[in-house]
């Protein structure tokens, strides 16, 4: 399957909106969708990872890899590795 460009969301929000929407703990949706162990979710996000840093650290200095490795998302860690995320944040 080809990951769209951009998807549409109620109020017209476009894929690169809510993938660069910072919540009030420092979090992006690639640390939420990491920690849920959403792989489909991350797969298209790091397809469109120019709009996002992938090594953004939230408020408790913590990275969507270190999510992903805490929760045992094997997977999610391999996929953030191969696209560039850092092992030292």
């Amino acid at each position: 399957m080809e990951a769209m460009n951009v998807i549409q969301f109620e109020g017209k929000m476009s894929l690169r909106d809510v993938m660069t929407i910072i919540d009030s703990d420092g979090r992006n949706f690639l640390h939420h969708s990491c920690r849920l162990g959403h792989v489909e979710v991350v797969k298209l996000i790091l397809h469109e990872k120019k709009w996002l840093d992938i090594n953004l650290v939230d408020r408790r200095v913590t990275t969507s890899l270190v999510y992903a490795s805490w929760r045992g998302h094997h997977e999610i860690a391999r996929l953030l590795l191969t696209a560039g995320a850092s092992l030292t944040g």
